[in-house]
């Protein structure tokens, strides 16, 4: 599976997601990583993530995170993904 240069997480304040680009075990794993930020931070508007993957080596991902918050704050969280992909 590839990535593409960039991908687009949106997470809204219902709770629903769309994650691209990801297995099902992988997505569960983020969006457990998401849920511990939000409770971190005490996210309660809507953001967007914007992720940028890159292959560090075989099968092993690290994806940056840009968190966009409505004061334009940016938090960057950094994710290793270990054969997931």
């Amino acid at each position: 599976m590839s990535f593409q240069d960039q991908t687009y997480i949106f997470f809204m304040k219902s709770q629903k997601y769309f994650l691209s680009g990801f297995t099902n075990r992988a997505r569960g794993y983020f969006i457990k990583q998401i849920k511990i930020i939000i409770r971190t931070y005490q996210i309660s508007k809507q953001f967007v993530l914007y992720v940028v993957p890159s292959l560090l080596k075989e099968q092993v991902i690290f994806v940056m995170i840009k968190l966009i918050l409505a004061k334009n704050q940016l938090i960057n969280i950094g994710c290793t993904f270990n054969n997931f992909l």
